[in-house]
């Protein structure tokens, strides 16, 4: 077993650690007595009400995490971001997002309205609905509730393809693209799944999480730009959370 071998099987074993503890995060802080006790001290000096607080404490702690885990990985493998941020042909970064975002919701669509042939008795908004971090959303002050998902999906793209992937694809050139591609899906799938409480959920975020990353990842490929990546991410949730 070469080096770089041993090193890319340790740098992919601490990704998939921190995706599992990021992706807990929302359910540990839910529970936490820790955050109800801040929430409780902080109502003293803010006109929110408790539940408010303690949801914006939770959302902040989702984020933080992913920033910290972006902030970590980058800075090991000296990774910068800012050199993917390109809008020098902007043209092709529209193009490129609309296609992008136009094949995400096909596919996920697709595969969910299959799904529902199957089993007719699933209705795929409850579903979603009851999901713990959606349930969060109607809890947030209405000025804070746009920000909420997208902040999200910005972190989220930030962390999986802007990072993790872009350090495979410069940092380990021998792993073929299409495995960096599934690799990467799968450690969102699992992120994205370990804030779901049901079967239906976890297949529900499954579904829309690897047609985000698949296609996401394609597009970085193609552009070797993560712009429209991100912005395929923050149409996706507009679309399905815009009620």
């Amino acid at each position: 077993m070469n080096n770089e071998l041993i090193r890319f099987i340790i740098f992919f074993f601490s990704v998939i650690i921190y995706t599992i503890i990021w992706g807990k995060t929302i359910d540990t802080l839910v529970k936490s007595k820790y955050v109800l006790r801040i929430a409780k001290f902080l109502m003293n000096y803010s006109r929110l009400k408790l539940d408010q607080i303690r949801f914006v404490i939770i959302w902040s702690g989702y984020l933080f995490i992913s920033m910290i885990g972006t902030i970590i990985f980058s800075i090991i493998f000296k990774i910068n971001i800012f050199d993917y941020i390109s809008l020098k042909n902007f043209k092709e970064v529209v193009l490129y997002s609309i296609i992008g975002f136009t094949v995400q919701l096909s596919l996920s669509s697709t595969i969910l309205t299959i799904i529902s042939l199957i089993k007719t008795d699933i209705n795929w908004f409850t579903v979603v609905s009851n999901i713990n971090w959606v349930k969060i959303s109607s809890k947030l002050p209405k000025s804070l509730k746009p920000l909420y998902p997208l902040s999200g999906a910005f972190f989220e793209e930030l962390y999986f393809r802007g990072c993790v992937f872009i350090i495979i694809l410069t940092e380990f050139k021998f792993v073929n693209p299409a495995i960096g591609i599934a690799l990467v899906s799968i450690l969102f799938v699992i992120q994205q799944s370990l804030n779901t409480q049901t079967v239906y959920q976890t297949i529900s975020m499954s579904v829309g999480s690897m047609c985000i990353s698949v296609v996401g990842c394609v597009l970085i490929l193609a552009t070797n730009s993560f712009i429209p990546a991100l912005l395929c991410h923050q149409f996706y949730v507009i679309f399905y959370l815009r009620n």
